[in-house]
């Protein structure tokens, strides 16, 4: 009679909680490379009026917070100017424009759906004269993109979408204004996602892969080719629950006894226990299991004689042949789990008919460029910045507070005003920390 019980492990997850950390997990799975892209420059005479420099004009004295109440309305015709400037610039639309639906927000990420256009062009059009603070397109393809009810789009297939931003950061120094250790592990988990997962487990190829910075606090990594489009909701369900945990038992106790007790490595009277597990050959989920025990083993105090036995049964999945090793199996499966299973949120990958940030469009609450990206080298610090550096702009800060932007660290105090580059004062002009000053 045999009776089985699975180890689905424990412990928390630890990644360090500093960015010397993050950077050392990151350098041990991947090679890091590329260049840093850098900002964009606008000379002084193309300027907008009330940005360009007056050497006559002194500055203005400030107010004080209790009179600010004018002071959003001037910030938001502000920041419409701005973003239509930018989009006079975009040329990036997502290919396929007429098949897709969009949608956009001034108030909220989505205002306004059910949006198509029938070329790249009128896209851009609009985006520079509405100037929306969140622009988003379907990742699924339609016949009609701008139906209503969505039964009436007619589905003809749909990209695998997935969304970090919940990156596994461990304990650290939170940052609510922009946090540079959330965006590295953020970027780490997205580069994991798309070079274990994506290209390693499932074998998709780079062509059908495209990754981008969200604009805020994480990433999107989209799959398309005429096989993904047509996946159904089962199939997208176990690509995204088996990224973010392992199915099903790993390490399978048997309790043995009469006359099946030839199986186990050692007989003795009563009960003997069999721990089966995955063995040399073991792909997906098993491998990084085998891996992580393999790798316990040469780490434990067992003693040489000891270590070379009990290696040699896990090549064959027998995890029970040598006495006293059950807890270095139990903390393997702890440590594969930490270290391979990645946080998504599963609805982005379910649901079909979800809109999802256009890349290499503004989003409203940072200033950020969703910037489609080389996960290997990308600093969305540096990298995804919308507006020119040497641009300064005066504003008044609301709140005091300090941040790391452009590889510099910027300190402000609530109620003094002060010249910043245009991607720090907009930054703070969409959390609602500063208004112009």
């Amino acid at each position: 009679m045999r009776s089985r019980r699975g180890f689905q492990g424990g412990g928390a997850r630890n990644n360090g909680g500093i960015l010397q950390a993050l950077r050392a997990r990151d350098a041990s799975l991947f090679l890091a490379g590329g260049a840093r892209r850098g900002g964009m420059g606008v000379p002084p005479s193309q300027r907008p009026l009330f940005l360009q420099e007056d050497a006559g004009q002194q500055p203005r004295p400030a107010r004080a917070l209790r009179e600010m109440q004018v002071e959003p309305a001037m910030s938001d015709n502000y920041v419409r100017e701005r973003i239509s400037w930018f989009y006079s610039r975009f040329e990036a639309p997502p290919h396929d424009v007429a098949k897709r639906e969009f949608g956009f927000g001034w108030n909220s990420k989505i205002d306004q759906r059910h949006k198509s256009f029938p070329s790249p062009k009128e896209l851009r059009e609009f985006l520079r004269r509405e100037s929306p603070l969140y622009a988003s397109h379907s990742v699924a393809y339609y016949q009609i993109p701008d139906a209503r009810p969505m039964q009436r789009k007619g589905f003809l297939g749909a990209e695998l979408a997935f969304d970090i931003d919940k990156p596994r950061t461990g304990e650290h120094g939170h940052n609510g204004l922009v946090c540079p250790v959330c965006l590295e592990a953020a970027r780490i988990d997205a580069l994991q996602l798309q070079e274990e997962y994506l290209l390693g487990d499932f074998g998709f190829s780079h062509s059908e892969i495209t990754a981008n910075f969200s604009g805020s606090k994480g990433y999107h990594l989209h799959v398309d080719s005429e096989s993904v489009r047509q996946l159904g909701s089962d199939a997208r369900r176990e690509i995204v629950e088996y990224a973010s945990e392992p199915r099903g038992e790993l390490l399978v106790e048997e309790e043995i006894r009469g006359d099946a007790r030839e199986f186990c490595e050692e007989r003795k009277k009563g009960v003997s226990k069999l721990l089966t597990g995955p063995g040399e050959k073991a792909r997906g989920w098993g491998k990084k299991l085998y891996d992580e025990a393999v790798a316990a083993l040469k780490e434990s105090p067992l003693d040489d004689e000891k270590k070379k036995l009990a290696l040699e049964n896990l090549k064959r999945g027998n995890y029970g042949a040598v006495k006293g090793t059950e807890n270095i199996w139990e903390k393997a499966l702890a440590a594969a789990k930490a270290k391979h299973a990645l946080v998504l949120d599963k609805q982005v990958t379910l649901d079909t008919a979800r809109l999802i940030r256009l890349p290499e469009t503004i989003h409203g609450g940072t200033g950020f460029v969703a910037r489609k990206c080389n996960l290997r080298s990308f600093d969305p610090l540096t990298d995804a910045l919308a507006f020119p550096e040497k641009t300064m702009v005066r504003v008044k800060p609301a709140k005091t507070a300090a941040f790391e932007l452009m590889s510099r660290t910027f300190e402000v105090k609530e109620g003094v005003a002060l010249d910043l580059p245009e991607p720090a004062a907009m930054l703070l002009l969409l959390k609602g920390y500063a208004a112009l000053a």
